[in-house]
């Protein structure tokens, strides 16, 4: 059986239902639902970002509520859809230069894009690096929301082959997304979001709403 890494029990975080899921290592789960219902919130109540109502939240045998935030931080990373960035250039954000710029043609950047000013980059530039930022390290956990959301449809592949790499390597994914194709095509399994709580869908489902 595959070993558990991430178990969420009964999380309550704003406005929605209690909401229970776990990951397990080496898999991708994508979460959809209806614009504003809180999928953004729900995953920075899991990164730490903001606090919950009520319940548990555990990183294999740690708990949450019993781990330093910035140690918590540092094994489950939230990136946002528009990630910030504090420094002029994308270089200043990472630890290894020298490993990020090996890995920079697998996302189609270019080999100099780190050197750039970030505010001449594009959304989807920007994102893509943050990914490379969010990655470093190696991460029990990604949390990502609507990561290829300004992305053309090849470098929404790359990502895809990227996130695909990271969990074959051991790593767990949440996935925020709004495209029923990428879900498809990326999840190993699906939850869908809304009022009512946090459900998983079967595949069979999913292929019945894509008609």
């Amino acid at each position: 059986m595959a070993d558990r890494v991430l178990e969420i029990s009964n999380l309550v975080a704003g406005d929605l239902p209690p909401v229970s899921l776990c990951l397990y290592v080496g898999e991708i789960v994508t979460l959809r639902g209806p614009s504003g219902i809180g999928k953004s919130r729900l995953l920075r109540a899991i990164a730490d970002l903001e606090p919950a109502r009520s319940g548990t939240i555990k990183l294999r045998d740690a708990d949450l509520s019993a781990t330093p935030a910035p140690k918590w931080r540092d094994r489950v990373r939230y990136l946002a859809a528009e990630p910030g960035w504090w420094a002029d250039t994308p270089a200043a954000h990472f630890r290894e230069i020298s490993a990020v710029r090996t890995r920079l043609a697998a996302l189609l950047l270019a080999d100099d894009i780190i050197d750039r000013p970030v505010a001449e980059l594009s959304t989807g530039e920007r994102q893509r690096l943050a990914l490379l930022r969010g990655m470093e390290g190696a991460p029990a956990v990604l949390l990502l929301d609507e990561p290829t959301s300004a992305l053309d449809p090849a470098s929404s592949e790359a990502v895809v082959e990227m996130l695909r790499g990271y969990a074959r390597r051991g790593g767990a994914v949440l996935l925020v997304t709004h495209n029923l194709q990428q879900a498809q095509l990326l999840g190993d399994r699906h939850f869908h979001l809304d009022h009512a709580g946090c459900f998983e869908i079967s595949r069979d489902d999913m292929a019945e709403s894509s008609k």
